[in-house]
């Protein structure tokens, strides 16, 4: 399975999802990029974490298989003055596991 970010509902993000299989052992593989949002380009930090990545992340809850999502979603964590930065942290803490970091999951 091979998709891309050409849906009608992503437009601050990009992104690739594949499934890889070896033998006996598949992998659901997605890659995510999210320019930096800026004046130039109209992006907004809550489009991508309250409507489009929420949609992205509902489509891996049926798979059945390992999940690994890598990529590049311009957060600088190590901001913690940025509204960007606390507005993403909290929602990180919402989908991750007890033990589970914002850059573990990024």
């Amino acid at each position: 399975m091979l998709a891309s970010s050409r849906n009608s509902y992503v437009t601050s993000f990009e992104y690739m999802d594949c499934n890889l299989t070896v033998k006996n052992f598949s992998l659901r593989f997605s890659v995510v990029y999210r320019p930096p949002p800026n004046k130039q380009n109209g992006l907004k930090t809550s489009t991508f974490l309250d409507d489009e990545w929420p949609t992205v992340l509902a489509n891996f809850t049926t798979a059945e298989n390992d999940i690994l999502v890598v990529g590049d979603v311009n957060f600088h964590l190590d901001n913690l003055s940025n509204p960007n930065t606390q507005y993403s942290t909290v929602f990180w803490k919402r989908v991750a596991c007890d033990n589970t970091s914002p850059s573990q999951l990024m």
